[in-house]
């Protein structure tokens, strides 16, 4: 497993936000996290990412305890691709990707030809590189989600944490990001990503991790996880879950 968490619980000084949480992350698998506002998600990935150290339980990295790894350590193993990424400055998108790169170099060193060879090489497998001289400022918000995308690649990290990769895209631009996600899981990355879209876990998730109050509400293997019964205790809502022609399933909201 590539990730695996034993009883994690973390708490703001007024509030138990997670609460005994267990589960895991398979290798070379997407892992959908759902649930309503407020309910952890965020606190969830950054007690994985090492920014709220100091929760109880464990979290081990493939077997290690990420308490003993230090940031740079960490940066090796897991990229994260947060939900919105704006900078003040006019970088371009060679050079906010290249950004990185510096996670496997050392503290006063720069990215050099090697670097930039791997940024062009993302950039195109990506079908970017007609953005690569671009102002990342000027970007839509698909192609800034998928420079992002482009610059967790090329940190060389084999684990993708996500929050929403899809807000605030359109349905097109959405699916073909989950469709991007999907394909990265043939290609050896185990993603982990948060959804308040249903259909999203159904259609691309392996397993699904639903959160309520803090606690795990239901995780699994997405076919047996995701039922109607599951998302209406979620979000208050009656839904019909249908099987298609082609085998995939489908949401449908049938009161709100």
């Amino acid at each position: 497993m590539s990730i695996k968490v034993e009883n994690l619980s973390y708490s703001y000084p007024d509030l138990a936000v997670l609460k005994d949480l267990s589960f895991t992350a398979p290798e070379e698998k997407m892992l959908a996290v759902l649930g309503p506002n407020g309910v952890g998600k965020s606190t969830l990935f950054k007690c994985l990412l090492g920014l709220r150290p100091n929760y109880q339980g464990k979290i081990s990295l493939y077997d290690q305890d990420i308490k003993k790894l230090n940031p740079k350590e960490l940066a090796r193993h897991i990229a994260y691709i947060p939900q919105i990424e704006r900078s003040s400055f006019h970088y371009t998108v060679k050079e906010t990707v290249l950004m990185g790169t510096t996670a496997a170099l050392g503290f006063f060193a720069q990215p050099g030809l090697e670097q930039e060879r791997r940024v062009e090489e993302v950039l195109t497998g990506l079908g970017l590189n007609h953005l690569i001289y671009r102002d990342f400022q000027t970007l839509s918000g698909g192609e800034s989600k998928l420079v992002m995308l482009a610059r967790a690649l090329v940190q060389g990290a084999k684990i993708l944490i996500m929050d929403e990769p899809t807000a605030a895209l359109d349905y097109g631009n959405a699916l073909r990001v989950m469709a991007i996600l999907q394909d990265l899981t043939k290609r050896g990355y185990t993603l982990l990503y948060s959804t308040h879209d249903p259909n999203q876990a159904l259609n691309f998730s392996d397993s699904v991790l639903a959160l309520y109050d803090g606690e795990i509400s239901a995780y699994g293997s997405t076919e047996k996880v995701m039922t109607s019964e599951l998302l209406h205790r979620l979000y208050q809502v009656k839904v019909r879950i249908d099987q298609l022609e082609d085998g995939n399933r489908i949401c449908i909201p049938l009161e709100i």
